[in-house]
């Protein structure tokens, strides 16, 4: 190899020595604000830290126990609520209104109740009538006074049941007054059997004296 070939070689290796280095290197001021900036980053995570309110959820089993006497409130039948006068938390006292049934269902149930006590006292009344031969006193009988449909239909069942017993009546006479014939009949039949008897005999004791 000549002298120029090594010259220039040596040129090369210096030069390209050179740009690696320029390439590795870096800008140390980019390094000194990338640490200034993150310093200022978790400085201002910790104020935030010791200053700011975290919201959290922790899930216990317990029992909430109130302070004082506590009065279980129930209804023993039942029903509608129709105003409430009183919040929670309220300090109530004996004696205060807390709330207020609806009475819609009490009042049907009480007159279905009332219904059926007519209903049945109407019923007493005309069997009683029924069976001591006299006329039916409903509305005097009756504890509420009865509607004008439930008269009507116990007068037609009293009426209805007189006419069948004096159906079966009837009925029960003419077997009576047939029973009556027929023994008539029999006795007519007996008192002449017991007349052509006595002849027989007559007869028979003549021809046996002639005999």
């Amino acid at each position: 190899m000549s002298d120029a070939q090594k010259n220039g070689t040596t040129k090369q290796t210096r030069y390209l020595s050179q740009a690696i280095q320029l390439e590795e290197a870096v800008n140390p001021h980019i390094i000194k604000s990338t640490m200034v900036m993150i310093s200022l980053a978790i400085l201002a995570f910790l104020v935030w830290a010791g200053f700011a309110n975290i919201n959290e959820v922790a899930r216990a089993p317990g029992e909430v126990v109130p302070q004082g006497n506590q009065q279980m409130v129930q209804h023993l039948e039942g029903g509608i609520i129709k105003s409430i006068h009183v919040q929670e938390g309220d300090i109530v006292k004996k004696g205060d209104i807390l709330f207020v049934m609806n009475g819609g269902g009490l009042y049907e149930d009480l007159s279905r109740s009332l219904s059926k006590q007519t209903s049945l006292e109407l019923q007493e009344e005309r069997l009683r009538a029924f069976t001591e031969g006299r006329e039916a006193r409903f509305i005097e009988n009756a504890s509420v006074k009865p509607k004008d449909e439930s008269l009507r239909d116990q007068k037609a069942f009293l009426k209805s049941m007189r006419q069948a017993r004096e159906k079966e009546k009837n009925i029960i006479d003419d077997q009576i007054l047939q029973r009556q014939k027929t023994v008539n009949t029999l006795r007519v039949e007996l008192e002449t059997a017991q007349s052509s008897l006595a002849i027989a005999e007559d007869l028979f004791e003549r021809r046996r004296k002639l005999n």
